[in-house]
């Protein structure tokens, strides 16, 4: 099944949908920042994780 006819079954009209295509494209620059911004926090994480000699196992459940 195409995506144009289960957006069509789902009532989203082909204007809906390219609007949502152009608000994306002129998000494109800013998404990407924020994924830089979370990629460069996230290693920032593993880094103190390793140099505390963190692993996830400590942030596991136990039965007791």
């Amino acid at each position: 099944m195409e995506l144009n006819t289960i957006y069509k079954e789902l009532g989203i009209s082909k204007e809906v949908y390219e609007l949502g295509e152009t608000i994306e494209k002129e998000l494109k620059d800013r998404f990407r920042e924020i994924d830089e911004v979370a990629e460069y926090n996230q290693m920032k994480v593993i880094l103190a994780m390793q140099k505390n000699n963190l692993s996830e196992a400590l942030f596991g459940a136990t039965t007791g």
